[in-house]
Protein backbone atom coordinates (compact mmCIF):
# COMPACT_ATOMS: atom_id res chain seq x y z
CA UNK A 1 0.00 0.00 0.00
CA UNK A 2 2.53 2.58 0.47
CA UNK A 3 4.11 2.38 -2.47
CA UNK A 4 1.10 2.95 -4.06
CA UNK A 5 0.68 6.02 -2.33
CA UNK A 6 4.14 7.05 -3.32
CA UNK A 7 3.76 6.37 -6.72
CA UNK A 8 0.50 8.05 -6.46
CA UNK A 9 1.88 11.31 -4.57
CA UNK A 10 4.73 11.36 -7.26
CA UNK A 11 2.50 11.39 -10.09
CA UNK A 12 0.53 14.18 -8.70
CA UNK A 13 3.42 16.49 -7.70
CA UNK A 14 4.94 16.00 -11.52
CA UNK A 15 1.59 16.67 -12.86
CA UNK A 16 1.70 20.07 -10.48
CA UNK A 17 5.42 21.22 -11.49
CA UNK A 18 4.99 20.65 -15.40
CA UNK A 19 1.61 22.96 -14.88
CA UNK A 20 3.47 25.54 -12.36
CA UNK A 21 7.31 25.54 -13.73
CA UNK A 22 6.39 26.86 -17.08
CA UNK A 23 4.21 29.66 -15.55
CA UNK A 24 6.67 30.69 -12.87
CA UNK A 25 9.83 31.18 -15.40
CA UNK A 26 7.31 32.99 -17.94
CA UNK A 27 6.32 35.29 -14.55
CA UNK A 28 10.24 35.68 -14.10
CA UNK A 29 11.52 36.20 -17.67
CA UNK A 30 8.17 39.23 -18.24
CA UNK A 31 9.06 41.15 -15.16
CA UNK A 32 12.94 40.86 -15.68
CA UNK A 33 12.26 41.96 -19.33
CA UNK A 34 10.20 44.90 -18.05
CA UNK A 35 12.74 46.20 -15.26
CA UNK A 36 15.31 46.33 -17.96
CA UNK A 37 12.93 48.27 -20.23
CA UNK A 38 12.79 45.54 -22.92
CA UNK A 39 9.53 44.91 -25.05
CA UNK A 40 9.20 42.11 -27.10
CA UNK A 41 8.97 42.04 -31.08
CA UNK A 42 10.29 43.84 -34.23
CA UNK A 43 12.83 46.64 -33.74
CA UNK A 44 15.04 48.90 -35.81
CA UNK A 45 18.54 48.58 -35.06
CA UNK A 46 21.18 51.55 -35.77
CA UNK A 47 24.52 51.97 -34.38
CA UNK A 48 23.36 54.75 -32.18
CA UNK A 49 20.49 52.94 -30.83
CA UNK A 50 22.69 49.41 -30.30
CA UNK A 51 25.38 51.81 -28.63
CA UNK A 52 22.40 52.88 -25.83
CA UNK A 53 21.18 49.52 -25.73
CA UNK A 54 17.61 51.26 -26.33
CA UNK A 55 16.07 49.72 -29.76
CA UNK A 56 13.09 51.12 -30.86
CA UNK A 57 10.19 49.16 -32.12
CA UNK A 58 9.26 49.03 -35.74
CA UNK A 59 8.22 46.51 -38.04
CA UNK A 60 9.67 46.07 -41.28
CA UNK A 61 7.73 47.41 -44.03
CA UNK A 62 10.23 47.43 -47.22
CA UNK A 63 10.15 44.70 -49.44
CA UNK A 64 14.19 45.61 -50.26
CA UNK A 65 16.34 42.87 -48.54
CA UNK A 66 16.99 43.75 -45.04
CA UNK A 67 19.47 42.61 -42.32
CA UNK A 68 18.02 40.82 -39.16
CA UNK A 69 19.28 40.00 -35.41
CA UNK A 70 18.30 37.59 -33.56
CA UNK A 71 19.67 36.97 -29.87
CA UNK A 72 20.56 33.98 -27.82
CA UNK A 73 19.46 32.48 -25.09
CA UNK A 74 18.58 34.48 -21.63
CA UNK A 75 19.60 37.81 -23.80
CA UNK A 76 18.21 40.41 -26.32
CA UNK A 77 19.50 42.10 -29.70
CA UNK A 78 20.68 45.20 -28.17
CA UNK A 79 22.69 43.17 -25.68
CA UNK A 80 24.27 40.75 -27.76
CA UNK A 81 24.85 42.80 -30.77
CA UNK A 82 26.40 46.14 -29.15
CA UNK A 83 29.68 45.61 -29.79
CA UNK A 84 29.09 46.15 -33.56
CA UNK A 85 28.21 49.73 -32.58
CA UNK A 86 32.13 50.53 -31.53
CA UNK A 87 33.21 49.12 -34.90
CA UNK A 88 32.67 49.93 -38.55
CA UNK A 89 29.39 47.50 -39.23
CA UNK A 90 27.26 49.76 -39.85
CA UNK A 91 29.20 51.57 -42.19
CA UNK A 92 30.03 48.29 -44.16
CA UNK A 93 26.61 46.89 -44.54
CA UNK A 94 25.19 50.58 -45.28
CA UNK A 95 25.35 49.81 -49.38
CA UNK A 96 23.83 46.61 -49.24
CA UNK A 97 20.69 47.18 -46.63
CA UNK A 98 20.68 51.29 -45.93
CA UNK A 99 18.46 51.52 -43.22
CA UNK A 100 16.86 48.05 -43.44
CA UNK A 101 18.10 46.46 -40.15
CA UNK A 102 16.51 45.19 -37.34
CA UNK A 103 15.84 42.62 -34.89
CA UNK A 104 13.37 40.42 -33.40
CA UNK A 105 13.41 40.35 -29.70
CA UNK A 106 11.79 36.95 -27.99
CA UNK A 107 11.83 35.22 -24.68
CA UNK A 108 14.08 32.18 -24.84
CA UNK A 109 12.99 30.44 -21.75
CA UNK A 110 9.05 30.48 -21.65
CA UNK A 111 8.42 29.80 -24.86
CA UNK A 112 9.28 27.31 -28.05
CA UNK A 113 11.49 28.47 -30.78
CA UNK A 114 7.68 27.47 -32.84
CA UNK A 115 6.04 30.03 -30.73
CA UNK A 116 8.71 32.90 -31.46
CA UNK A 117 9.15 31.48 -35.06
CA UNK A 118 4.80 32.76 -35.03
CA UNK A 119 5.29 35.99 -33.47
CA UNK A 120 8.25 36.47 -35.58
CA UNK A 121 6.20 35.94 -39.01
CA UNK A 122 3.18 37.61 -37.78
CA UNK A 123 4.84 41.31 -37.84
CA UNK A 124 5.30 40.83 -40.84
CA UNK A 125 3.94 42.77 -43.57
CA UNK A 126 1.71 40.13 -46.11
CA UNK A 127 3.68 41.60 -49.53
CA UNK A 128 6.72 40.05 -48.32
CA UNK A 129 10.71 41.09 -46.86
CA UNK A 130 13.90 39.43 -47.92
CA UNK A 131 16.17 38.80 -45.25
CA UNK A 132 19.94 37.89 -44.61
CA UNK A 133 20.14 36.71 -40.93
CA UNK A 134 23.14 36.98 -38.03
CA UNK A 135 22.32 34.55 -34.79
CA UNK A 136 24.39 35.40 -31.86
CA UNK A 137 24.55 31.52 -31.29
CA UNK A 138 24.04 29.87 -34.18
CA UNK A 139 23.58 26.25 -32.98
CA UNK A 140 20.77 27.58 -30.17
CA UNK A 141 19.14 29.32 -32.96
CA UNK A 142 19.63 26.03 -35.78
CA UNK A 143 15.46 24.99 -34.34
CA UNK A 144 14.63 28.29 -34.18
CA UNK A 145 15.12 29.14 -37.60
CA UNK A 146 14.21 25.53 -38.91
CA UNK A 147 10.87 26.67 -37.52
CA UNK A 148 10.74 29.41 -39.16
CA UNK A 149 11.67 27.81 -43.10
CA UNK A 150 8.62 25.15 -41.89
CA UNK A 151 6.04 28.00 -41.20
CA UNK A 152 7.11 29.73 -44.21
CA UNK A 153 6.77 27.00 -46.42
CA UNK A 154 3.18 25.98 -45.30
Amino acid sequence: MKAVVVKLGEAVIDKAVSIALPKAVEAFERMEWKKAGLQEGWHRVTKAALAAKKLDAERPASPERSLLFIHGTFSDAASAFSALAQSTFFENVAPLYGDRIYAFNHFTLSRTPQANARMLLEGLPEKGVTFDVITHRSEEHTSELQSLAYLVCR
